[in-house]
């Protein structure tokens, strides 16, 4: 490639939005074939720009209408007809697969219940809402990219809602606050938590 040919390249979106470099998601899947790593940053572009609604919005009336514009798109996306850069991209793995793509349409709506989510009274009601959302689409990665072994999956499954859940607890401006409380009752209780100044 020429350094003018460089110049004009636009970089992967799905990679520029889920694994940019020095990431952690860039470091797990450096020895990935091409192939392996367009699939894993698909998925996790999925779940960014899902996430990214849940953050940036503040009017939950127009983070539902971004939620159901994704539907939408998972509809296209099984007919071939994708718009958007990332599920133009997941189309060439799962547009065959109308099962995977009924699994993406229950993410949504799981992120889009998060924007009325009340405060959970244990830590597992708190893990749930990140095991159906981020959780699920590990699973999915893990799934699409061979592992059938059911106890690797769960695994999988749930260490990823607990990787989101702490990742969450970081944006306290977003995840702490009067409409989206995720910390549960039981710590609150026992830390004397929201007595603190």
């Amino acid at each position: 490639m020429n350094s003018a040919s460089k110049q004009t390249a636009k970089p992967d979106y799905c990679a520029s939005k889920a694994a940019t470099e020095g990431s952690n998601l860039y470091y797990a899947s450096l020895f990935e074939s091409e192939q392996n790593k367009a699939l894993i940053f698909s998925l996790h572009a999925f779940l960014n720009e899902l996430g990214d609604i849940i953050i940036e919005c503040t009017d939950p009336g127009v983070a539902h209408i971004k939620f159901q514009w994704w539907q939408e798109e998972i509809e296209r996306l099984l007919q071939q007809q994708a718009r958007h850069p990332v599920t133009t991209e997941l189309q060439q793995y799962i547009a065959e697969e109308p099962d995977t793509a009924m699994l993406l349409n229950s993410i949504i709506s799981c992120f889009d219940s998060l924007l009325d989510i009340e405060q959970p009274a244990t830590l597992e009601q708190a893990l749930l809402p990140f095991e159906l959302t981020v959780g699920k689409c590990w699973m999915i990665c893990a799934r699409l990219l061979g592992c059938n072994d059911t106890h690797t999956l769960e695994s999988i499954y749930k260490m990823a809602a607990r990787v989101q859940y702490l990742h969450c607890l970081q944006q306290p401006n977003v995840f702490l606050t009067e409409m989206r409380f995720i910390l549960p009752l039981e710590y609150c209780s026992r830390t004397n938590f929201m007595n603190r100044p």
